[in-house]
C-alpha cells in the first residue's frame, strides 16, 4: 500500500493533477483471480498481482515461479532487476503497462504437523494457489491440493477442507493464516514477486509522459520494497514463535527430493513456452550463473 500510494503520488504530479489514484486493500474488491478479471475488463485500471493471478497477462513473469529456481534472496532480486525491462517491453506489446515489482518472498510450508518426510506432505490437505503453475508444482509432488482464492482459506481451514498452506511469511501474516497453523518450515520452494500494473484499458488512460516519469522512480521503490521485506520477515519470523508456531529448516535430504520431483517441470516450461518466455529463462539462467560464480 505504501507503494501504491508513490504510484498515485507520482501520477498526480506529472499529470500535473490531472489523474489521481484511488486503492483499495484487504481484498476489497476480491481475490488475485477477480482483480485480474477486473484489469482486463477495465473495471480497475491499476493492481499488483503475484505470478499465480499474471498467466492470462503478463504470462512472461510466470518463469520467475519455477520451482526451486532461486537459492536465495540476493539471487531472487538481481534477476528481477535483470528482467524487468524485457518483462515490460513485452507486456507493452499487449497494451499493459509494467509499473515494477514487488518482493513478496519465498513461499514455505504452514501446516499442523510438522514435516520430516515427503509422507509427512503427502498426507496433507493442501491449499494450492489457483494457478497452472502451482497445481502442476503439487501434481508433480503427489500431493492432494485444491485451489482456493486468499479470501477464502481461512473458512477452508475451519470447515476441515484443507490443513495445509503454502505461502511467503509476509502473506501468511497479513492474511492471517499464522493463527490456522503450528508449523513454519522454511521450504523456499518457489519464489514470488508480484507485478505492479496496468491493464490495457487503465494503461490508455495514462499518457506517455507520465508513464515513463513514473518508470524512471520504479527501479527506487523496487529496492527499497525488497529491503523492507528483508526487515520485516525478520521480525514476523521471531512473532511466529512467541505465538507458538514452531518455525523449522527443511531436513536437506527432503528438500533435493522436492528439488529432482519437480526439476522436470523447468524443462516442461521451456518446451511449452513462447520464444519471449524461453528468452526470459535462458536470460534468468545466464544470470544465476554469473551469479554463483561470483561475478
Amino acid at each position: 500500500m505504501d507503494t501504491a500510494q508513490k504510484i498515485g503520488e507520482a501520477i498526480s504530479r506529472s499529470s500535473h493533477g490531472a489523474l489521481k489514484l484511488k486503492s483499495f486493500s484487504g481484498a476489497l474488491t476480491g481475490d488475485e483471480g477477480e482483480l485480474a478479471s477486473q484489469l482486463q475488463r477495465g473495471q480497475l485500471d491499476l493492481a499488483g498481482l503475484s505470478g499465480g493471478a499474471l498467466f492470462g497477462i503478463v504470462p512472461e513473469a510466470t518463469v520467475l515461479e519455477l520451482p526451486f529456481l532461486f537459492r536465495n534472496q540476493d539471487e531472487a532480486e538481481r534477476v528481477v532487476r535483470r528482467v524487468l525491462a524485457p518483462m515490460r517491453a513485452a507486456a507493452a506489446k499487449r497494451g499493459v503497462w509494467v509499473i515494477g515489482v514487488g518482493h513478496i518472498g519465498f513461499r514455505h510450508f504452514g501446516t499442523r504437523v510438522p514435516i520430516r518426510t515427503l509422507a509427512d506432505l503427502r498426507a496433507l490437505r493442501m491449499r494450492s494457489q489457483p494457478s497452472p503453475a502451482h497445481r502442476q508444482f503439487w501434481d508433480a509432488l503427489g500431493v492432494r491440493h485444491q485451489p482456493i482464492g486468499a479470501p477464502a482459506v481461512i473458512r477452508a481451514f475451519e470447515a476441515g477442507e484443507i490443513d495445509a498452506i503454502d505461502g511467503a511469511l509476509t502473506w501468511v501474516f497479513a492474511s492471517a493464516w499464522h493463527q490456522q497453523i503450528k508449523y513454519y518450515t522454511l521450504s523456499g520452494h518457489i519464489y514470488q514477486p508480484a507485478l505492479i500494473l496496468a491493464g490495457a484499458q487503465g494503461s490508455a488512460r495514462v499518457p506517455v509522459a507520465v508513464r515513463k516519469a513514473v518508470d524512471a522512480l520504479a527501479e527506487g521503490w523496487i529496492r527499497e520494497n525488497a529491503q523492507r521485506v528483508r526487515e520485516v520477515e525478520t521480525m514476523l519470523q521471531g512473532s511466529l514463535t512467541s505465538l507458538g508456531v514452531t518455525v523449522q529448516p527443511m531436513p536437506p535430504a527432503l528438500r533435493e527430493e522436492l528439488r529432482r520431483l519437480t526439476s522436470p517441470l523447468i524443462e516442461d516450461f521451456r518446451r511449452r513456452a513462447s520464444p519471449t518466455q524461453r528468452q526470459l529463462l535462458a536470460t534468468i539462467e545466464a544470470e544465476l550463473a554469473r551469479i554463483r560464480a561470483g561475478k
